[in-house]
């Protein structure tokens, strides 16, 4: 994996915070056909580990895609009354957010 990130999950009653890591490896060609560029996101943490490929057109594009997506597959693998952060923040920061809005 190229990128990691470690996030603080707390399940709904538990006593503290566990890790949760969100990793991405780089950008490699999509074997199937018509295929372009992919990135492979994997969490890891909950109950259940995510892994998933994100395409795009080239490695910016899978890459943008695969972190956007990483807060909505977060929250709903930690679900209902589960609490995750970073940095003691509920804003994961996968999004880009641009400060002069």
């Amino acid at each position: 994996m190229v990128l990691t990130r470690t996030l603080e999950y707390t399940p709904l009653g538990a006593d503290g915070p566990r890790n949760v890591t969100v990793s991405v490896g780089p950008p490699e060609p999509d074997p199937r056909p018509g295929g372009e560029v992919r990135v492979l996101v994997e969490i890891s943490g909950f109950e259940e580990p995510y892994s998933r490929y994100f395409c795009g057109v080239d490695g910016i594009q899978a890459l943008v895609f695969g972190l956007g997506i990483v807060p909505d597959v977060v929250r709903s693998l930690a679900g209902e009354g589960g609490r995750v952060t970073w940095l003691d923040s509920e804003d994961l920061r996968f999004r880009y957010v641009d400060p002069l809005d």
